[in-house]
């Protein structure tokens, strides 16, 4: 066969074959694996029992204070609109000696989210404080039916390599969805300027400033700790929910 013929050939049969399409394939079946939709569940079924806490201090002549303001994260606590986050989200710990002082002044706004998923705020009263473990709690006025409290487990029961899931307002951006896993038990916490803690849960989510406060979730989407400190990336620090437990019942109590 001549060598031009064979060509020939070759390319009579590739002259009708398709050209590639220049539109993407689209799937219509679900891209989310189980595990992941586990993980989003977790999130949707857990947003609204979160809080995001504003705080306000004017300036205060009498302590020589200039304007703070703050955000923070926070959860609900019952149906009777208690709202737990950290003392130091409220008030600012270098002003840790005139409480009394800035009680006076400190204005508090919850901004809580709705079932359309709508933010809205309320004004908060500080109900009680614990300066030591790093806890305060808050109320707000508000229609039973417009909460969820959070879901509570014992976090004696939890071990070393567990998931663990984070909803905050990290660095201002508020109901952020952060994962991590517990990597430590037992811990000791040691932050200039607040009392010395022990027997906290170490996590190595990436956290950032206004998660503090922040539900720390187990893969139920319970709630088995408050975290209180990140150390450094990939270290954070929080209160066992047994803790909490005590600690928020006594303050509410009293």
């Amino acid at each position: 066969m001549p060598i031009f013929r064979f060509f020939k050939i070759l390319l009579s049969g590739t002259s009708h074959a398709p050209l590639p399409s220049s539109k993407a394939n689209i799937y219509r079946f679900s891209s989310i694996a189980p595990s992941e939709r586990r993980i989003v569940d977790i999130y949707k079924n857990t947003k609204m029992s979160v809080v995001t806490i504003n705080s306000w201090l004017p300036e205060i002549k009498e302590i020589k204070s200039k304007m703070v303001s703050g955000i923070g994260t926070g959860v609900v606590w019952d149906f009777d609109g208690h709202i737990v986050t950290n003392h130091h989200v409220i008030l600012p710990t270098k002003f840790r000696h005139a409480t009394s002082i800035l009680l006076k002044h400190v204005h508090l706004e919850v901004h809580l989210l709705n079932s359309e998923g709508v933010e809205k705020p309320y004004i908060a009263k500080i109900v009680g404080m614990d300066f030591g473990i790093d806890l305060t709690v808050l109320k707000i006025s508000i229609p039973k039916s417009d909460l969820k409290p959070i879901m509570v487990e014992d976090s004696t029961n939890i071990e070393i390599g567990q998931e663990c899931f984070l909803i905050g307002a990290t660095q201002s951006y508020r109901h952020s969805l952060v994962t991590g896993r517990i990597s430590g038990l037992n811990r000791d916490c040691h932050i200039n300027g607040r009392p010395p803690s022990n027997g906290l849960i170490q996590i190595d989510a990436s956290t950032n400033p206004g998660i503090s406060g922040a539900p720390v979730l187990d893969y139920n989407g319970h709630m088995i700790s408050i975290h209180r400190a990140g150390i450094r990336n990939g270290i954070g620090l929080c209160i066992p929910s047994a803790i909490v437990v005590k600690t928020v019942s006594n303050l509410i109590n009293h």
